[in-house]
């Protein structure tokens, strides 16, 4: 049998877990925003939040965030917009220029992080690695 593979390169990937972390997200979460949460799973650093039904925020089911506190703003978000009973893109481009969310000026950014986050998370990720000794 000929081997297909003799000519590729062995890479070596790290298995990165996906694990449920609904039941210990909701807890942190203010009471009035907890229902907006249908699921939240965490894989790497990156959680995925799935919206209870009913819940969107700008218009999707779904929304991925870095941190604990960017899942307990869309939590709200979902909520007002649910209260609203539609998506308003005006509204969200006037909040994001006045908070200064790096954006397109068009679309839904994948992340909403403002100027400052973006830059101490890439300040953070170019700082160098203590070493162990």
């Amino acid at each position: 049998m000929e081997n297909l593979n003799a000519d590729a390169k062995s890479v070596k990937t790290k298995e990165v877990k996906i694990e449920d972390v609904t039941k210990d997200v909701l807890p942190r979460l203010a009471k009035k925003y907890v229902n907006a949460i249908g699921k939240v799973m965490k894989q790497g650093s990156v959680y995925t939040i799935t919206f209870a039904e009913g819940y969107t925020i700008f218009g999707q089911k779904e929304r991925k965030a870095r941190n604990i506190p960017g899942i307990m703003w869309y939590s709200r978000i979902a909520t007002e917009e649910k209260e609203e009973g539609k998506f308003d893109m005006a509204k969200w481009e006037k909040y994001f220029k006045e908070n200064k969310v790096v954006w397109d000026g068009q679309n839904i950014p994948e992340y909403i992080e403002t100027e400052e986050q973006v830059k101490a998370r890439t300040e953070k990720s170019k700082a160098p690695k203590a070493e162990n000794k």
